[in-house]
């Protein structure tokens, strides 16, 4: 997902699961995800991951409500 801190999808649903991560900044936090800001050049995709991410915690928030 955050190919400049190299933070897994797996990494972003334990935190929302086992950390009780609730958002982009708990995420930051836990993780270190979106600290460098070089994706233009390290993430394929060429932009910010932010939205992928925020997507993930969406799906996760979601699996913890099952």
């Amino acid at each position: 997902m955050c190919y400049c801190n190299q933070v897994t999808e797996q990494q972003i649903i334990d935190a929302v699961l086992n950390e009780n991560a609730k958002d982009m900044k708990d995420i930051i936090k836990i993780t270190g995800a979106m600290k460098n800001g070089k994706c233009e050049t390290k993430n394929p995709l060429g932009k910010c991951c932010g939205s992928v991410i925020q997507e993930t915690i969406k799906k996760a928030l979601n699996m913890k409500k099952l």
